[in-house]
């Protein structure tokens, strides 16, 4: 009995799928960047190229996470965005600034 012979749209598409596993493969390894991994990384590269140099926002706020805020707060990280709303007028509500631990008015520190 002989064998059919293989079309070639079959050994293209084995072909193209061994070539994508390799690829997803590769990329489980630390350090090792892939072709479509690089791909990505030139086309970001180029949108910020493109998009020119922003002017930094003057609505900066620097905020800091302790270990007494994770167990004043209950919530492990990352903390979901409502911990934060209504925080512009925290100073107004009793929270000091760059004092340290445990300065909500609440607080234990």
């Amino acid at each position: 009995m002989e064998k059919a012979p293989v079309s070639l749209r079959t050994v293209l598409l084995l072909g193209t799928a061994v070539i994508l596993l390799l690829i997803q493969i590769a990329g489980f390894f630390p350090g090792i960047t892939t072709p479509l991994e690089s791909l990505e990384y030139s086309l970001c590269d180029l949108f910020m190229r493109l998009r020119g140099v922003e002017k930094p926002s003057g609505d900066i706020v620097i905020v800091a996470i302790d270990d007494f805020s994770f167990n004043w707060t209950g919530y492990q990280w990352p903390w979901a965005p409502f911990v934060f709303r209504g925080d512009r007028g925290a100073n107004q509500r009793g929270w000091r600034e760059g004092r340290g631990r445990g300065h909500h008015p609440r607080g234990a520190g």
